[in-house]
């Protein structure tokens, strides 16, 4: 599964080095009736299918049973989270230097496929687990002993 992990991130760094290409007919905005509107809905909606705040919304309206509620709730949240990065990306967009955007996205890509490829982090958080793993054992030896000294059993029980 890492193997995989490291190939994706570091085809995805690299596809972001191939520069867009945008033929005149392509680039017409005004093609259909709905235009950069219709455009957003469909890709949002493919973008959002089976994400978590779609699951989340399903278990909101389960326990809740308020339709409107939960749909005037999740727009609203939905908004609140995406209107300032539209805002920000209105008033920025034009000034940052797309090849170097996509430079640093590139490089980042990379780096995190080197990082999962040779398993760099993955031993400190299997380090982390096995002591939290350890702690939870010697927790649950210590009740033990506790209950088996109340009904008069020797103990001796004892983990590293």
């Amino acid at each position: 599964m890492r193997w995989a992990l490291a190939a994706s991130f570091i085809a995805m760094g690299l596809w972001i080095l191939v520069p867009d290409k945008l033929d005149e007919d392509e680039a017409n905005t005004n093609r259909t009736h709905f235009g950069v509107f219709g455009a957003t809905v469909v890709a949002f909606f493919i973008a959002e299918m089976g994400d978590k705040t779609q699951i989340a919304t399903v278990a909101l309206a389960a326990r809740f049973h308020d339709f409107f509620g939960v749909v005037a709730g999740t727009t609203l949240g939905m908004m609140i989270a995406n209107v300032p990065a539209i805002l920000l990306g209105d008033r920025f967009a034009h000034r940052l230097p797309t090849g170097l955007v996509h430079g640093i996205a590139a490089v980042l890509f990379v780096v995190l496929g080197a990082m999962a490829l040779f398993g760099v982090g993955v031993e400190a958080a299997l380090g982390r687990r096995l002591c939290g793993l350890r702690a939870a054992l010697r927790a649950r030896v210590r009740r033990t002993s506790v209950a088996l000294r109340c009904i008069g059993q020797p103990v001796k029980l004892q983990i590293a």
